[in-house]
């Protein structure tokens, strides 16, 4: 997928960084100048994609955050780079298995690479818990089939077959601010529209799909990159 997607016209060198041969994983990191897709056509600074295929995945256009966010399945917000590290573009081709164990040992060994390395700790913060106000009222909005689909257009987010649970990561993707769910107990469809402001479509939310909140406070993991001393 896409994460984000705009065009440009000239291509740029790459050098690859890591190369590693395990019996059964494979991966190349390389280090880019500016951002390309499968192509090698230049993309603005907002591209990167994460494109899963037969055996691994591959990723373009990323910088460390996007690294960090795809391979820990976190969000760009709950990371913290030291401001004394140089901003560089990465690709990475992978084959093997796709889980946390991996992914985590590949991190890893590209910021070693890098001479950088990650350390998590938790931080106190504020929390938008979203719950069934109406259940009546959502229940107009249950979703009739079974595959789930989140779109964007520009200026809307269509959701299709979600739970409170996707709703709310989605949330926190657009606004970059924490959102959880109390109950995953209807899967329904809606739309918000991505230029309202996060207190409009928390309005629009609870008026059109008797969806709520409650504001509390809650443990966030977060995430600081830094510089290793050697």
């Amino acid at each position: 997928m896409n994460l984000f997607s705009c065009t440009s016209n000239e291509a740029s060198n790459k050098k690859i960084i890591l190369e590693k041969q395990l019996p059964n994983t494979s991966y190349r990191i390389f280090e880019t100048k500016t951002k390309t897709n499968e192509d090698d056509v230049e993309q603005c600074a907002k591209y990167v994609s994460y494109k899963v295929t037969e055996d691994g995945f591959k990723i373009r256009g990323a910088d460390i955050y996007n690294l960090t966010s795809l391979l820990l399945n976190i969000n760009k917000k709950d990371i913290i780079i030291s401001k004394n590290i140089d901003t560089r573009f990465f690709e990475i081709e992978y084959s093997g298995i796709i889980n946390d164990k991996n992914n985590k040992e590949l991190l890893n060994e590209f910021l070693n690479k890098l001479n950088l390395k990650i350390e998590e700790f938790v931080q106190l913060e504020s929390n938008y818990e979203l719950y069934f106000a109406d259940k009546k009222l959502i229940k107009k909005f249950e979703s009739k089939n079974n595959k789930t689909n989140v779109l964007v257009n520009g200026v809307q987010y269509s959701f299709k077959n979600i739970s409170l649970s996707i709703l709310a990561s989605s949330l926190k993707d657009i606004y970059q601010k924490n959102f959880s769910a109390v109950e995953n107990t209807i899967q329904f469809d809606a739309e918000l529209e991505s230029e309202k402001s996060l207190n409009k479509n928390l309005e629009y939310l609870k008026r059109k799909y008797g969806i709520s909140y409650k504001k509390n406070k809650s443990e966030v993991a977060k995430f600081k990159i830094t510089k290793t001393n050697h």
